[in-house]
């Protein structure tokens, strides 16, 4: 038998050197000449780790978009404060947890978990064909909640926030 210490997929932080027809131009790769790049995606300051000084492109740091304003719903707050939060011993959801607290994972206040909700939906996170084919409505899950929201114009209202289907099912199985 052999064995085989080959990795199967790796990961690096490279500098574009430039783009010509289909071809892309990268230094500081880790890589045997020939093995091919499956992958390109930017470098995002708050996400990757160089281990050299690296600049993002400029749509990474100022994007090309115009945030809409945000509306909570009085329904939506209500929720916010009747849901319960991870404390800092309870921040991976196991059955004990889900049975004993039904609790959200990784926010530990209304405060956080709103202002994740808010993050995400100011970029309007549609894809650019709902857009056009002129969608409002849609929902996305955050930790063990889903969020349902609707855009009109300049505007997002967070409509509802309740239990995953996921969760849901998890309860089921641990009989809550």
């Amino acid at each position: 038998a052999v064995v085989s210490t080959q990795s199967t997929g790796g990961m690096s932080v490279v500098k574009l050197d430039g783009i010509s027809g289909g071809t892309i131009f990268l230094s500081g790769v880790d890589l045997i000449d020939g093995t091919p790049i499956l992958d390109v995606k930017p470098y995002i300051p708050g996400y990757d780790t160089p281990l050299t000084p690296s600049t993002a492109a400029p749509w990474i740091t100022n994007p090309p978009i115009k945030p809409l304003a945000i509306r909570f719903t009085d329904h939506a707050l209500s929720i916010l404060t009747q849901l319960k939060y991870a404390s800092d011993e309870n921040l991976v959801l196991s059955k004990r947890s889900l049975r004993k607290r039904n609790c959200l994972r990784f926010f530990r206040s209304p405060e956080e978990l709103k202002q994740s909700i808010s993050d995400i939906v100011c970029a309007d996170p549609r894809s650019v064909f709902r857009k056009k084919q002129g969608d409002t409505a849609f929902s996305f899950p955050v930790d063990s909640v889903d969020v349902k929201v609707e855009v009109r114009g300049d505007v997002v209202t967070v409509l509802e926030i309740c239990q995953s289907e996921y969760v849901r099912g998890l309860l089921k199985r641990v009989g809550s």
